[in-house]
């Protein structure tokens, strides 16, 4: 296993990262998620809408998120 897999795999089972969907313990290769269905089902839900960000970006936050793209 390479460094940055085991150093994934401490960081989530010394936090005992939950999967939101189904609250069980969060596989290290799919954090924050157990398994495959349980990101497709979180995906499905920001897809029709179920999902959403109540609170509009301000410029502030919008400016800080380009500077953070453009440095990358």
């Amino acid at each position: 296993m390479s460094k940055v897999l085991e150093s994934r795999s401490r960081f989530i089972k010394k936090r005992s990262i939950k999967c939101p969907v189904c609250k069980r313990n969060a596989h290290y290769l799919l954090a924050p998620f157990c398994s495959g269905r349980c990101r497709d089902i979180n995906l499905g839900h920001w897809m029709t809408g179920n999902h959403h960000i109540s609170i509009p970006c301000s410029k502030e936050l919008l400016n800080i998120a380009n500077d953070d793209v453009i440095a990358t």
